[in-house]
């Protein structure tokens, strides 16, 4: 019984992300996080094995991040009836694309870092 009401609120702070204790210290900790982890991934060497952990730690910040701030934006913004559907839309994009970042980063000679290195990078011709 105890491991259901405890399931039931893992889901509830889920949907419901950007209410609850230490929800905005998570929300301000993830975005320093961020802003230390982007320009480094920028200046590692893309090929070593210092990137790894790098891209996953984006992998894990970025969703999470994304997350909060969408479910502040639909709490202010989305009207009452409706903020249970987007909420579970959100949820479901979250999802989404938490594992599509760890796919990209588990992918040999692939990661977040490379992926966006590839886009700024001129091709050569």
């Amino acid at each position: 019984m105890a491991s259901q009401a405890r399931a039931q609120s893992l889901w509830r702070r889920a949907l419901v992300a950007d209410e609850g204790p230490g929800v905005q210290t998570l929300y301000h900790g993830v975005s320093k996080a961020m802003a230390g982890l982007v320009p480094l991934a920028w200046y590692l060497d893309k090929d070593g094995w210092t990137i790894k952990p790098v891209d996953l730690a984006l992998g894990a910040a970025i969703p999470v991040h994304a997350h909060i701030g969408m479910n502040a934006v639909i709490s202010d913004y989305v009207p009452p009836v409706a903020r249970g559907l987007a909420r579970g839309g959100m949820l479901g994009v979250t999802a989404i694309t938490a594992l599509g970042l760890l796919k990209l980063n588990l992918t040999p000679g692939g990661g977040i870092s490379k992926a966006v290195q590839t886009m700024w990078t001129r091709k050569k011709e």
